[in-house]
């Protein structure tokens, strides 16, 4: 999971202000940029709904983080 989200991420390092979503929008203009982050927004989740389903994975998770997740999850 790290790992899917961090790839993810990574995608959006040239963005300096995290906080505009403009700056985004225009990244995800190119469309080879736009096709790799459907792929890797895919594959984190994919990820995610898999480790949702582990009883292991709530144990270990704290709560924070766990409310976080499950706010991605509904963006999708």
């Amino acid at each position: 999971m790290p790992q899917k989200h961090s790839e993810l991420w990574d995608l959006f390092k040239t963005v300096t202000n995290k906080r505009d979503a403009e700056a985004y929008q225009l990244l995800l203009r190119d469309e080879a940029v736009r096709v790799l982050f459907y792929d890797k927004l895919a594959a984190f989740a994919k990820g995610l709904k898999l480790a949702l389903s582990s009883i292991q994975f709530y144990k270990e998770v704290d709560e924070k983080l766990l409310r976080v997740t499950k706010k991605i999850l509904q963006c999708f």
